[in-house]
């Protein structure tokens, strides 16, 4: 039957499988071999220099200390590590994006974009939402030890949890008997009462009484979930011609830890084969390391006694994990392989193309493995720094407190001359002889004025060697002229060591992490879900995902560099934002600019600020008017208002002559009741005449109804000659307004009506 596997350089190869393989103890002697010979065993010298960089970085004393003299320990190592960590933590932890898949081409930049998305979502939610001190305890191996190692893997397990559950009415406890996973181990029940459903108007409420259950419960799953767990660096043993920072390329890789049954179980290994483990004199006991009890310095961590010697279920086996190039199948060419050696058992022997050990080192050396670390840097600057603050201290001690020389002439028979300098508390020296004489102090001189320019060299030497400058340092002489320019220059050249380190970080470890998840994502297919990223829901589902080995680290390179980052995007907005109109940038382009301008000043996720283009629900605004287009309706615009002006003129016009001629009317009317006022007036004085005539004549006429008559008359004149003056008073108001002149006068242009013409208007 052929088949294919996986060789060196990542070729392929097809052969038949042939009946004889290797052996059970072939692999065991094989592995063995590689294991006695790797780096990192316990006990070498990479083992030592890692206790004493761990003894430095805890401030632990030297050795060669003296009763009676100074003891103190400075903390170059601790201060250089700590100040080191807050700086590229926030580096690769701050932003959501700390490597970016490229694109194989122009259709796969959106499956290349929520690939990279789910990716450093995974890492940094890892662990169960832990990722974060994966990685913290992942970069402080790297800056205490030569190498820091991290294991990137896909557990599969199965968890069993029991506890209690309270109140479940029969409904609930059906609903658990259905569930496979859920095992009811006790059941307990209770009458309970509930407040009445339904109350009747009138009638006093009716508490309901029901029956609950209490259970106890055993709830038993399998989980599959992404880990990365930080490595102890004697736990990774690496083939020992390794000369890359990459264990991709290392012939064997082994990760040996101890593990207890009740874990091997869970994991799915064979209980009744770790059993024979168990009672088999080979099992190795169980031994602590060296390393393992250097770490453990407090007295309450001795790892001499066990509390698990008399429970079998949490007693210890040696794992040995091993990835290894090996021709299991006796072909002639060898195979990549996961063996899983407990004991001196093999569990597991399979073809992989899958290596989890990855490895980083803050000062890589060319053609090694192993690098240097900062403790490597600093342990000496740390050894003689305490020296010289010994020596401060110890001649400070001296002048404060002189010893005294006396002579032996004054030593009194009783000894209470020795006593009473004995004393620290007496008042009195008893001598024999003269005072003066028996005692003179011990010659001491200062040093502390040559010393104190030695330390602050050696301080200034620790800053040169790690980049790490918790307070930027200028010339005294220069810091009064200093502008912004000299102090942001200073303070990027202390910088550099570190923002050189980001990038080893970035190129060497999260990378490499980076394309493992990925990798992982694919060979487990079933663990499709659903996250929630910058404020979408975002199906996982890696079936469909390429194997991508094109990446972009993106990472700002220190806080300084961040800050120069965010000027210049901000400066690049304003630029899109102007060349817009052109068409040479739109919404997707402005956008990727603005998350990283977010992303680089570590407000979260972009999405709480601005409208993502790429959101499906998203619309975009309406297009721009065309320029052309509103100029022409201005331009109509402007016609229009001209048009709508002469029309609004001709019609006041038209209103004016209208009101000209109505005030025509009103002043002829008057005229007519004028003319008429003057008839009544003349008949009346007719009638009054003839009156008068009728009375001389001797007409039969009462007195009394001429003087009524002779009233009457008088009254109606009154009226008419009032009625006279209130119309020419209201015809000369007319002609004097100035409405009535410009009516007139608009008239006299249009030529239309003569405004000389009194003829009525009706």
């Amino acid at each position: 039957m052929a088949y294919t596997t996986t060789t060196r350089g990542g070729k392929k190869k097809v052969t038949r499988k042939p009946s004889d393989t290797m052996s059970d103890d072939n692999v065991r002697a094989f592995l063995g071999r590689k294991i006695d010979a790797a780096m990192n065993q316990d006990g070498n010298d990479l083992s030592t220099a890692r206790q004493e960089n761990f003894n430095y970085y805890i401030g632990a004393e030297y050795g060669n200390e003296r009763d009676g003299y100074s003891k103190v320990v400075t903390r170059e190592v601790l201060e250089t590590v700590e100040w080191v960590m807050p700086s590229i933590l926030r580096v690769f932890t701050a932003g959501d994006r700390v490597v970016v898949f490229d694109p194989m081409g122009p259709q796969d930049e959106a499956q290349a974009e929520q690939e990279t998305d789910i990716t450093n979502y995974s890492v940094l939610k890892a662990n169960k939402g832990k990722g974060f001190l994966s990685l913290h305890h992942w970069f402080k191996d790297m800056l205490m030890y030569p190498n820091g190692y991290l294991k990137a893997y896909m557990e599969e397990c199965t968890t069993t949890d029991t506890g209690m559950v309270t109140g479940l009415d029969a409904g609930a406890v059906a609903q658990l008997q259905k569930d496979p996973d859920v095992e009811i181990l006790e059941q307990d029940s209770r009458i309970v009462e509930m407040p009445p459903i339904v109350q009747v108007p009138g009638m006093p409420p009716m508490p309901q009484q029901i029956e609950v259950f209490d259970l106890k419960i055993k709830t038993t799953k399998q989980i599959k979930e992404l880990r990365l767990m930080p490595v102890p660096p004697e736990e990774c043993l690496v083939d020992p011609d390794c000369t890359s920072i990459d264990l991709d390329e290392a012939d064997c890789v082994v990760h040996r830890t101890k593990k207890d049954f009740t874990t091997l179980v869970t994991e799915g290994y064979d209980r009744n084969k770790l059993e024979q483990i168990g009672a088999s004199p080979n099992d190795g006991g169980y031994n602590w390391g060296s390393e393992k009890v250097n770490r453990l310095f407090y007295a309450d961590e001795s790892p001499m006694t066990s509390e698990y010697e008399d429970d079998d279920s949490m007693r210890q086996y040696w794992v040995h994990e091993c990835y290894v190039w090996m021709d299991y199948d006796r072909d002639g060419i060898a195979e990549f392989r996961r063996i899983c050696m407990i004991g001196d058992v093999i569990f597991e022997n399979e073809e992989t193309n899958y290596q989890p050990m990855i490895a980083l080192s803050a000062i890589l050396m060319p053609h090694k493995h192993n690098g240097m670390s900062y403790a490597d840097l600093m342990k000496d600057l740390q050894l003689l720094m305490s020296t010289l603050k010994r020596q401060l201290l110890d001649n400070i001690y001296k002048i404060n407190i002189r010893r005294k020389a006396f002579s032996e002439d004054a030593l009194t028979e009783d000894g209470s001359t020795m006593a009473a300098m004995l004393n620290a508390q007496a008042e009195f020296i008893p001598v024999k002889g003269r005072a003066q004489d028996a005692f003179f102090p011990e010659p001491s001189q200062s040093i502390v004025a040559d010393l104190l320019p030695v330390m602050q060299y050696v301080d200034e030497q620790k800053n040169m060697r790690s980049g790490v400058s918790p307070t930027v340092a200028l010339d005294p002489d220069v810091i009064q002229e200093a502008t912004v320019g000299a102090f942001t220059q200073a303070l990027d050249q202390s910088s550099q060591r570190v923002e050189m380190l980001v990038r080893i970080i970035a190129e060497t470890g999260m990378k490499t992490l980076m394309l493992k998840v990925h990798q992982l994502l694919r060979m487990h297919q079933d663990i499709a879900t659903t996250i929630k990223i910058r404020g979408q829901w975002i199906p996982v589902d890696p079936q469909g995902w390429r194997d991508r080995t094109d990446m972009t680290a993106n990472v700002g390179l220190g806080y300084n560099n961040k800050t120069q980052q965010m000027q210049l995007l901000t400066q690049l907005l304003a630029l899109q934002q102007q060349s817009a109109s052109a068409g040479l940038a739109d919404q997707k382009k402005v956008f990727n600019t603005l998350h990283k301008l977010v992303n680089a000043s570590g407000l979260g996720d972009v999405n709480q600020y601005f409208l993502n283009p790429n959101d499906p629900n998203w619309k975009p605004p309406p297009p721009a008017p065309d320029p052309q287009m509103v100029l022409a309706q201005a331009q109509a615009a402007a016609l229009g208002a001209d048009s709508q002006a002469k029309i609004q003129k001709n019609q006041q016009d038209f209103q004016l002559a209208q009101q000209k001629q109505f005030m025509d009317h009103q002043a002829k009317q008057g005229d007519q009741q004028l003319s008429q006022a003057d008839r009544v007036l003349a008949y009346q004085k007719m009638q009054q005449d003839a009156q008068q005539f009728a009375a001389k004549h001797g007409l039969d006429l009462g007195e009394s109804a001429a003087k009524i008559r002779n009233q009457d008359a008088d009254s109606e004149l009154k009226g008419a000659q009032a009625i006279k003056a209130k119309a020419e008073a209201g015809h000369t108001a007319v002609e004097a307004s100035d409405t009535f002149k410009q009516a007139k006068d608009i008239v006299k242009s249009q030529g239309s009506i003569d405004p000389t013409d009194e003829t009525p208007v009706h």
